[in-house]
């Protein structure tokens, strides 16, 4: 995240992921894998680790499948945030990601955000419903 919203140097991006993976003490986790393949580029690299993610996320679900209501069973069946937030930023880094992936529709890839003005909020306040 400091890469794309605070924009921080290689050496400080290089220095986080040095002490992510000391962190992880042998453990391995493919979303260290996702963010050097990003670092470095390589979308071989980012693909790989994104099937891993996707896979574990399809067995978490299937684990959970019991303890989730059915509200969010039925979404994360349609919808994953988590998948459409890496592609998005693989996309942003020129990435070349398949077209589709699983439950990452490519409509919520490559929608632009809707601007809106800080004080919109106060419109709502403002308005009245219909009598």
């Amino acid at each position: 995240m400091r890469r794309f919203s605070l924009g921080a140097p290689a050496p400080e991006r290089e220095a986080l992921l040095a002490r992510w993976q000391e962190a992880l003490r042998g453990v391995e986790d493919p979303r260290l894998e996702l963010c050097r393949a990003m670092e470095d580029g390589n979308t071989r690299a980012f693909g790989q680790a994104l099937a891993v993610v996707q896979k574990e996320r399809e067995r978490s679900l299937r684990a959970q499948r019991n303890s989730l209501g059915p509200e969010v069973l039925a979404g994360e069946q349609c919808l994953w945030v988590e998948g459409v937030a890496l592609a998005r930023l693989a996309d942003g880094l020129t990435l070349r990601l398949a077209k589709e992936l699983p439950l990452v529709p490519r409509a919520a890839r490559t929608a632009k955000p809707v601007k809106v003005p800080p004080d919109a909020w106060k419109e709502l306040w403002r308005a009245k419903p219909d009598d």
